[in-house]
């Protein structure tokens, strides 16, 4: 699932490693287990050595869950910056898969980051983070479901064989029968 969450291309990837396995832990996650709850203190900052993981935001008001993320084997998973800053979480992350982490505590990376030597990583990490976000928002509104699901396949072909329907649907803000169509018009060219 190499470059799914495009930040990652522009930092650098070793140092972020290296740091998770030199001063974290091998930890294993079930499938369902949380890595953080909403409304919990985010501790860690992990790099993922196996599985996957879900970033889900909680709808009060229509009292649903939707899936506004994914992180993969060789990618980090945290919900940053509620972490770095120390407050609650404002998402789940949950254990998509069973999933193998060197995770480390979020206030040993924010110590290093402090350090004139490590700071310029916490920058770009942080630009980074910030230019993936930017751009899935504009998609949402620059975009059709259509054109966000096609792009999202183009990009990531083997994401339809990990996900289900109602996983990329809950990804994309539509609904499975919107998938469906979408499926439909293309394998039969309606």
């Amino acid at each position: 699932m190499d470059g799914f969450n495009s930040y990652i291309d522009g930092i650098d990837r070793n140092f972020l490693e290296n740091l998770c396995r030199e001063k974290g832990k091998a930890v294993h996650y079930r499938k369902g287990e949380c890595f953080v709850e909403a409304g919990q203190q985010t501790q860690h900052i992990a790099y993922v050595r196996k599985g996957h993981f879900t970033y889900i935001a909680h709808n009060k008001t229509e009292s649903k869950d939707y899936i506004i993320g994914f992180v993969f084997q060789g990618e980090f998973v945290a919900e940053y910056p509620h972490c770095m800053y120390q407050l609650p979480a404002s998402i789940t992350i949950r254990a998509a898969t069973p999933c193998d982490v060197y995770q480390i505590e979020a206030e040993e990376l924010a110590r290093l980051f402090a350090q004139p030597t490590y700071s310029r990583y916490a920058q770009v990490f942080a630009e980074q983070l910030f230019l993936q976000v930017y751009s899935r928002l504009i998609d949402v509104y620059a975009k059709t479901p259509e054109e966000r699901y096609l792009e999202l396949q183009r990009r990531h072909p083997q994401l339809f064989q990990t996900l289900n329907l109602k996983e990329i649907a809950l990804f994309l803000r539509v609904t499975p029968a919107t998938i469906s169509n979408i499926r439909k018009r293309f394998t039969f060219g309606e």
